[in-house]
């Protein structure tokens, strides 16, 4: 731990999600969905995504193409299935999903 604080600024790659993990808001005023421009529960990464922050978004995970079917439909419409991910046996209760 102590060598993670001896890193220069200069030389951190932040590897996020700017699409996951916003923060939680208990009061529905204070949201994105309230459209009152408070949006307490938007990221700090995707403000800066938002503002122009230089960023890359990966399309190819190496997960089951069973869960990646799944996310396809909800947050990432061009994510792809490395190809190390095809040819397995389909997990049990997810094999028909996204077909």
């Amino acid at each position: 731990m102590e060598e993670a604080g001896e890193i220069l600024e200069s030389h951190v790659l932040i590897a996020i999600d700017h699409r996951q993990l916003r923060p939680k808001v208990n009061n529905y005023n204070l949201t994105i969905e309230k459209g009152d421009g408070f949006e307490l529960n938007r990221s700090l990464f995707e403000r800066l995504v938002l503002k122009g922050f230089p960023h890359q978004t990966l399309t190819a995970q190496r997960m089951r193409p069973e869960i990646s079917a799944f996310l396809r439909t909800l947050t990432y419409p061009n994510l792809t299935d490395a190809p190390k991910t095809q040819g397995c046996a389909n997990v049990r209760g997810l094999g028909a999903f996204g077909q």
